[in-house]
């Protein structure tokens, strides 16, 4: 990244804040402040003694072990008694609990966590205000008031050979129409490579809505898959209609990306079989596993736009520069408190700045993930197998993404499983082979009404706002 980007010119006073673990002092998180006498402090008890908490990991993520020193620590300074425990799938949680939570998990949550308080004391330290503001205003925040931390927030990307590329005298895609020639053209500028989209039946809704969002989602727009007023389908929008008519046209030449899920395509890139495509980082890497391809260079850039997109507020297409709103998956982590008392809160909240400021600037751990101005420099190094080279690009190109207040979830619902599973079995290559954009919209569309009927259209239309920063 050039060194006149505003992402780096952010104070070296915020970086310097982020990278102190908190420091719990005598009345750090209760009312009063500080005091300035230091034989007052000497002879006053920790602010949480013997206040029991529970911080919960997801099975196997192998993180109880990552941070327990931290934690340790955090509790020999406070006071509190903490004890980790590993969770699985559909473990309740109590009042209280600190828990590490799968982003697909947050719609289940919305209501339940705790408001990170502005300007409590001893709060300051979980940074909120540095994430990258798209991750801050779309995926920390809930019904627009500060609730969770993100940890890792994967952002789809635009991954290319860009050695081939620039052998060939061509350039980064810019629009979808950009990329589109680049797939249709593989054979005159990287003869023998493939591309790679998550467009496998579990990621296929990844995939078109990297296409969908640039043709109907409007600069600081929300709501883009259903209507934030009636909960209903937007699968029969203009833009939705655009999007699967491009997906038609090039579907013959996407080749296996009808199997492949986000973590086949990064290999597929990383390794050297293919030349463009979609991938994110994951949020537990395994690099050791991957062969990276000599000599092959890799650049990112943004998610390819649209220069007109569909205002559903004007009923018709407008003309815009190019409208590029980025794209966030499914597989990212969060941590957050579980409502509870004023103490309870503050406490989790107290702990949650530790084990964030631990997972989030550590190269030792498989979390991946650009969520916060402050990583920017560091997080090259974080990239393995990426060179530092390819990794820079990748945080610049994360960062155009993810800085946005334009940024969308995937699919921020609860039951997204299903919305998912009936969008690969309305939009399949044999079907947009044989029906138009119009007709498989209107097909998507009654999938996911049923859906919904099925939900409860207004708990389902209450965690959607609540998604989109709104309240319910």
């Amino acid at each position: 990244m050039s060194a006149d980007n505003p992402i780096r010119e952010r104070t070296g006073q915020q970086m310097l804040q982020k990278f102190g673990l908190i420091s719990v002092c005598v009345f750090a998180l209760v009312p009063g402040g500080c005091g300035s006498d230091k034989s007052e402090e000497e002879t006053q008890a920790p602010a949480f003694q013997d206040l029991a908490l529970v911080l919960k990991v997801p099975a196997g993520s192998e993180l109880d072990s990552f941070v327990e020193s931290d934690v340790l620590d955090w509790a020999g300074r406070s006071g509190a008694d903490v004890e980790i425990q590993e969770y699985e799938p559909g473990d309740e949680f109590q009042a209280g609990d600190v828990i590490v939570l799968a982003l697909s998990d947050l719609p289940s949550m919305y209501d339940r966590f705790a408001a990170i308080p502005d300007g409590q004391p001893g709060t300051e330290e979980l940074q909120f205000s540095s994430l990258l503001r798209g991750v801050r205003d779309r995926i920390g925040s809930v019904g627009g008031r500060p609730a969770v931390m993100p940890l890792s927030c994967p952002t789809l990307v635009c991954a290319y050979r860009s050695d081939l590329l620039a052998a060939a005298g061509l350039k980064p895609p810019e629009t979808w129409d950009d990329y589109h020639t680049l797939v249709r053209t593989l054979g005159d500028w990287a003869p023998g490579l493939s591309v790679a989209e998550p467009l496998g039946a579990d990621d296929r809704m990844l995939g078109v809505a990297a296409r969908t969002i640039a043709h109907s989602c409007p600069e600081g727009s929300v709501g883009v898959f259903f209507d934030l007023q009636t909960g209903n389908p937007l699968a029969t929008n203009p833009g939705f209609a655009r999007a699967i008519g491009q997906l038609k046209e090039i579907a013959p030449a996407l080749g296996d990306s009808w199997a492949f899920r986000v973590e086949d395509c990064r290999r597929e890139l990383l390794e050297g079989r293919a030349a463009i495509g979609l991938m994110y980082e994951p949020v537990f890497a395994d690099s050791d596993t991957l062969s990276r391809a000599e000599k092959a260079e890799l650049g990112f850039c943004p998610l390819p736009g649209a220069r007109q997109v569909y205002d559903r507020l004007l009923e018709d297409w407008k003309d815009v520069e190019l409208n590029r709103p980025g794209l966030v998956g499914q597989d990212g982590l969060i941590i957050g408190v579980v409502r509870g008392d004023r103490i309870s809160n503050l406490a989790g909240l107290s702990l949650v700045a530790a084990v964030s400021d631990r997972v989030m600037k550590s190269v030792d751990t498989r979390v991946r993930g650009i969520v916060a101005d402050w990583q920017v420099d560091t997080a090259p190094d974080l990239l393995q197998p990426l060179t530092h080279k390819e990794a820079r690009s990748y945080v610049a190109a994360t960062v155009s993404s993810a800085d946005m207040r334009s940024l969308i979830q995937t699919q921020p619902l609860p039951t997204s499983t299903r919305f998912t599973a009936s969008l690969a079995e309305v939009l399949t290559p044999d079907s947009l082979a044989k029906h138009t954009p119009e007709e498989l919209g209107a097909a998507l569309s009654s999938k996911w009404s049923a859906v919904i009927a099925e939900v409860g259209k207004a708990d389902f239309l209450k965690t959607y706002r609540w998604s989109n920063g709104l309240s319910p």
